[in-house]
């Protein structure tokens, strides 16, 4: 499942996390929102196997 592209409008700021803005639902440990908003990783959908790493287009993670 990826994350919503139109997220930025959708999801409003609720925190801040390590300098960058936390979006949508968090309720920890089970919600824990979308981070960042150029790149972006939804903890709530992401399961850490490292694929987006490799399939990026545009290598935002190098």
């Amino acid at each position: 499942m990826s994350i919503d592209p139109d997220f930025l409008k959708k999801y409003p700021v609720v925190d801040e996390h390590a300098g960058h803005a936390v979006r949508g639902d968090v309720k920890p440990p089970e919600k824990l929102g979308v981070h960042g908003a150029t790149v972006a990783v939804d903890h709530d959908c992401c399961d850490g196997d490292g694929v987006c790493i490799s399939v990026c287009p545009v290598d935002v993670f190098d």
